[in-house]
């Protein structure tokens, strides 16, 4: 059986309405979607469910083998057994945009507790979306395998568990882009990379304003476990932490492969930690796998890692920009990084201190971290279509034209700001 609530063999137009209390013993215990230049908006999927893997136990709530337009999603409370809680998307391209996936669950052995994506032909779109709270056994956000791609922009991978990959788990040579996203709280609680995991030496990382906080993995990558090629430009690494006696990486594990290369710029590492007790590379472990691989670190401010900042490599030259200094948050005194502030305070030493070739909104050189650069501007996680304010300070300090509150839609200037 595919599909306990729906199986869409035509191209539908569908508005609003709630798929809910499905099982099935199959797959898609929600509803499937086979046809491209489908539309769905406003569909809630709701406490679906599948029995067992008779028919590959993919997608608890909903499924889509099609390039499609989702909008105004919500996915929670759905169940798999073979990956995809939430969403399943196989063999398509599909673009979601307002797409809230939580509370979804794969297990006892599968991964993907709130997205699977899989087939070389996949290269899903998010843009505004949540993907918080999902359960698997690895990636407990997200899952890519089998050459699946994903881009995403302004949104969140939080709160996820899994005892492999907390956040996103990607294998099989898959490219991952993220810009102006959050991955937070997120727990790998048997190996690697609470936040982030890419595993296959040929996929791609790309992170531009990102911020990774307050993840946790039991062995290595704290933050980010990347055995791959890839980017991260304006980008926040803060408070991580690996937790078994011997563990490496609080913040980051990066293995470059051969003929790989790897870019860190204009972004902030700060706060990490490999606690056992012989912990080690607290900010950032680097293997270097070849000759022929590169690891290019510039204007990169790395601070109060424990029980050191790097390890694996010579520290980066400070004639390259990279500096020791605290970063100046406005705010991370709070047990949960949900609440943490990290803006930079008009006193901070990392205002205009980036690469002079990359620009902020206001002209000026970059600032460090995840609100400077071109992309410090970009940030709506609230989805109320007013951006956040990316200045230093406080908000009203320089701008009071921003939206003040990016976690809450109901407030913005003229209404709470």
């Amino acid at each position: 059986v595919d599909g306990g609530g729906g199986w869409l063999n035509a191209q539908t137009f569908w508005s609003g309405g709630i798929v809910s209390d499905n099982v099935v013993r199959g797959a898609c215990g929600g509803l499937s979607v086979r046809v491209a230049g489908s539309q769905l908006d406003g569909l809630q999927v709701l406490d679906n469910s599948i029995m067992d893997t008779a028919s590959g136990g993919a997608g608890g709530g909903l499924c889509l083998y099609a390039d499609v337009d989702v909008t105004a999603l919500v996915a929670t409370g759905n169940v798999a057994k073979a990956g995809g809680g939430g969403l399943y998307i196989s063999g398509a391209s599909p673009t979601l945009t307002d797409v809230v996936i939580s509370g979804n669950e794969s297990l006892p052995w599968s991964r993907g507790g709130g997205v699977r994506v899989s087939g070389s032909a996949a290269q899903p779109v998010f843009d505004d979306f949540a993907v918080d709270d999902n359960v698997s056994l690895g990636g407990g956000g997200i899952y890519l395998h089998n050459g699946a791609d994903l881009t995403a922009t302004n949104g969140s991978i939080s709160g996820n568990v899994a005892p492999y990959a907390g956040g996103l788990y990607a294998i099989h040579a898959a490219a991952v882009s993220l810009t102006n996203v959050v991955v937070i709280g997120n727990v790998a609680s048997g190996s690697n990379g609470g936040g982030v995991s890419i595993e296959s030496n040929s996929g791609y990382l790309d992170l531009r304003n990102v911020v990774v906080a307050g993840n946790q993995a039991l062995s290595g990558g704290g933050g980010i476990l990347c055995n791959s090629s890839g980017s991260i430009l304006n980008s926040v690494v803060v408070g991580n932490t690996t937790t078994s006696a011997t563990s490496g990486g609080g913040g980051l594990i990066l293995n470059v492969p051969a003929a790989g290369a790897f870019s860190i710029q204009n972004s902030i590492i700060s706060g990490n930690a490999a606690q056992g007790v012989s912990g080690f590379g607290g900010g950032m472990t680097v293997a270097l796998l070849d000759v022929t691989s590169v690891l290019d670190v510039t204007w990169v401010d790395s601070w109060g890692n424990s029980p050191d900042d790097y390890d694996g490599i010579p520290l980066p030259s400070a004639s390259a920009g990279n500096v020791s200094v605290d970063p100046g948050f406005l705010d991370v005194s709070g047990a949960d990084p949900e609440d943490w502030d990290l803006h930079l305070g008009l006193s901070s030493p990392l205002i205009d201190a980036g690469a002079g070739a990359i620009l902020d909104p206001d002209g000026l050189p970059s600032d460090l971290g995840a609100y400077g650069g071109p992309g410090a501007a970009g940030w709506d996680l609230d989805r109320d279509g007013w951006f956040e304010w990316w200045s230093p300070g406080p908000w009203g300090s320089t701008s009071s034209t921003m939206d003040c509150d990016d976690g809450d839609p109901a407030v913005y200037p003229g209404s709470g700001c």
